[in-house]
């Protein structure tokens, strides 16, 4: 009877010490993939953040060219858009490369960074209608806006506004035209640019 009770105490024993280790392996799986899932959310937020500090210095720079806007200031936005340039750049070489592990973070920012720009462009356009000389010995690739055309020496077509001399090889087709070369001082007004547009 005895023997029998040991016996009993035996298998119960050996039964739960199965168990136990069941369990304990359970756990150690649940643990490591724990583990993974922990990883991936450090690496996603360690550039997530990244990211999310560099849209932040984008918008910064965006409220200064508010102001630099309502005081005239050309060149401080010129700056501005040269730094928000650079950081837009960054910004999509990060989202391409480490946020495709978050796929939904990566489309917004990549929406973010196309509509930056697009801001780009537009101040751009501000700058150039305004002080046009700031981008004298640059390369520019702009919507230029004519008032009027003529035909110059050499078979060359020049089209003007107020401040800016673009040279074209044929006459232009409408009101607006894509206009890309480098900018020069216009030898002919004191404050105008002259661009003699890429054949």
């Amino acid at each position: 009877m005895i023997s029998n009770i040991i016996s009993k105490i035996k298998a119960c024993y050996g039964w739960a010490r199965v168990k136990f280790q069941i369990v304990t392996i359970q756990l150690g799986r649940l643990t490591d993939f724990l583990k993974i899932i922990a990883l991936y959310l450090a690496f996603a937020g360690v550039f997530g953040f990244t990211i999310f500090i560099m849209e932040e210095g984008i918008q910064l720079l965006s409220f200064a060219n508010f102001s630099a806007s309502d005081t005239r200031s050309y060149y401080l936005m010129k700056e501005n858009l040269e730094l928000m340039r650079s950081i837009n750049g960054t910004l999509k070489t990060v989202n391409k490369y480490f946020l495709w592990l978050v796929p939904p973070q990566q489309v917004g920012y990549d929406k973010y960074a196309q509509a930056t720009d697009q801001y780009i462009k537009t101040l751009e356009a501000e700058i150039m209608a305004n002080e046009p000389g700031l981008y004298i010995n640059q390369y520019v690739s702009i919507r230029f806006k004519y008032d009027s055309y003529t035909a110059a020496k050499n078979g060359l077509y020049v089209a003007t506004n107020k401040r800016v001399k673009v040279i074209l090889k044929q006459p232009p087709a409408s009101g607006i035209i894509q206009v890309s070369g480098i900018v020069q001082p216009d030898p002919d007004r004191k404050d105008g640019i002259l661009i003699v547009n890429k054949f």
